[in-house]
């Protein structure tokens, strides 16, 4: 897992990288700011503290408090936010980084299929709205243990975590596998995707951090996939699902 890591950052340098790395960051930029956007349009339309004759003569200071507050917390959720609708985007570039980890690393590169672009797309959509809907589900739970200590954060990684290392698995694996293969991978690795997960919500989570945390994902993802499906009790298993492998 750390090894895997290792190269995918080390690569981030590459000249086969760069234009694609450029290019994803500056449309993070653009996602980014949409959707803190989109919470400041909802956060000043639903501030209650302007109420004055609900608040009387304590409305001024309900204002400010209210905006400190709703200040933090857009900017808290655009990083929440943020992670779970990249691979939308990140489709886009899925080949060309995988392709480039591949050239480096794994040639000659033998292709079991080829993924159509409208199956990137379902599943990465499938999986933003997946993420979404769960964490919109666990709000209650965020807030409440949000008093007590790191408890909500930790339920935020563990959970996403679990999302993060699905998708991303499927987004790499798709482009080599047939469906019943990757389900047999799957559940040899769901350890080693969860931590894998685990630690991509983590970097997702960080300022500046996030911008190149997904394309850093799919690179380690590409390489902890060779390195799975190299072993002999894995091959094993997948040849007997399909024996083209």
């Amino acid at each position: 897992m750390i090894s895997a890591f290792t190269l995918a950052f080390k690569q981030l340098s590459d000249t086969s990288f760069q234009k694609t790395l450029w290019l994803a960051i500056f449309l993070y930029l653009c996602l980014f700011g949409l959707i803190f956007l989109a919470l400041t349009y909802f956060s000043l339309n639903v501030n209650m503290g302007s109420n004055s004759f609900l608040f009387g003569s304590i409305s001024w200071l309900l204002n400010k408090l209210g905006n400190y507050l709703s200040g933090i917390i857009v900017f808290a959720s655009s990083i929440i936010l943020f992670p779970l609708l990249v691979p939308i985007i990140l489709v886009f570039f899925l080949d060309n980084i995988a392709a480039s980890v591949e050239e480096k690393h794994y040639k000659p590169v033998r292709v079991l299929r080829k993924q159509p672009l409208i199956e990137t797309m379902v599943v990465s959509i499938k999986f933003s709205l997946l993420s979404i809907f769960v964490n919109i589900v666990a709000c209650p739970f965020y807030i409440l243990f949000f008093f007590l200590g790191p408890i909500n954060i930790i339920i935020f990684y563990i959970l996403n975590g679990y999302l993060f290392g699905r998708e991303y698995f499927e987004l790499v694996t798709y482009r080599r596998l047939d469906p019943n293969m990757i389900n047999v991978l799957k559940q040899s690795k769901k350890g080693q995707i969860f931590i894998f997960g685990f630690i991509i919500t983590f970097l997702t989570t960080l300022p500046i951090i996030n911008f190149i945390a997904p394309i850093l994902g799919v690179a380690t993802m590409v390489h902890l996939f060779y390195g799975w499906v190299s072993q002999s009790k894995i091959k094993n298993k997948l040849e007997k699902t399909s024996p083209t492998i």
